[in-house]
């Protein structure tokens, strides 16, 4: 289940929420070594080193998630290596940096293109994986997606991509459940405005309402934003029981904190976006 109930979990002990997070990064793992071994076996006939493009935000705020990707590929890869490769043969890594930004995202993707990859592993930001998928579609090299999940991939996607986490749509069912068994009735709805973010609120409102529940506010902001006064001002005055933030972790712990100094007792409810133990540290 790829979802964080701060609210409960804090109510629990850190210990929990921690154990969450371990197992959530296990998973991506576990998700990475699964996929190159797949990508491997497309290469049986290969007769030189086998090179597989890695491509994760190393810059930028979700910097430590691409460090996790990155290095979950190199440990599956250097245990396929360690048997003796694909038949004989060693496979390789190149990692292109996306910053989780669109436009890096394009030129990152050309630079594996360029360098002759035989398939690329990663992509975590939905916004950021989007524009590449013709790319990678045009050249024919498969990609299988390890983090982003917007609904929009799925209907962009060449034939060529292969996502390893479930869709906004079946998150948006486990949110309504959620929300369902704690009581809540109104809830406010907080989104970055990018590819996930914004496709996870959408998809989770409508599903509340079809539930019967209710929206009682709905709020956009940036994924640099460090003041929430005014989201957190509308989010009390709506009469919310609970919040729904679809915020990357530093976006989500933030209105986490910024929620509670201002004496918001209500639920808050993450996306899976906040599963980083940087999320622990910020709020």
């Amino acid at each position: 289940m790829h979802f964080g109930h701060a609210a409960w979990m804090r109510q629990q002990g850190k210990w929990r929420e921690l154990m969450v997070v371990s197992f959530k990064r296990l998973a991506k793992r576990l998700a990475c070594a699964t996929a190159l071994a797949g990508l491997a076996m497309t290469t049986m006939a290969a007769a030189a080193d086998i090179k597989i493009g890695i491509v994760a935000p190393m810059t930028g705020q979700l910097a430590s998630e691409g460090q996790d990707m990155e290095n979950a590929v190199k440990m599956a890869i250097d245990a396929v290596n360690a048997k003796g490769g694909v038949n004989g043969d060693k496979i390789t890594t190149t990692t292109a940096d996306d910053a989780c930004d669109p436009q890096q995202a394009v030129t990152a993707g050309s630079k594996l293109v360029s360098e002759g990859v035989t398939a690329i592993v990663g992509g975590y930001c939905s916004g950021a994986v989007l524009p590449t998928l013709k790319i990678y579609g045009d050249a024919g090299i498969p990609f299988v997606i390890i983090g982003a999940n917007s609904t929009k991939l799925v209907a962009a996607n060449q034939g060529n991509a292969f996502l390893a986490n479930s869709t906004g749509d079946m998150q948006a069912t486990t949110a309504v459940e959620l929300f369902k068994k704690n009581g809540y009735k109104k809830i406010a709805v907080v989104d970055e405005g990018d590819a996930y973010s914004s496709d996870l609120a959408k998809l989770t409102a409508e599903a509340f309402k079809s539930a019967g529940g209710e929206i009682a506010a709905k709020e956009t902001t940036t994924a640099r934003e460090q003041d929430y006064s005014a989201v957190v001002t509308n989010i009390k005055s709506s009469g919310a029981d609970a919040v729904f933030c679809t915020a990357y972790h530093a976006g989500g712990a933030l209105l986490t904190k910024q929620l509670r100094q201002a004496g918001f007792q209500g639920g808050i409810v993450l996306g899976d976006g906040n599963n980083s133990p940087e999320y622990l540290e910020i709020a």
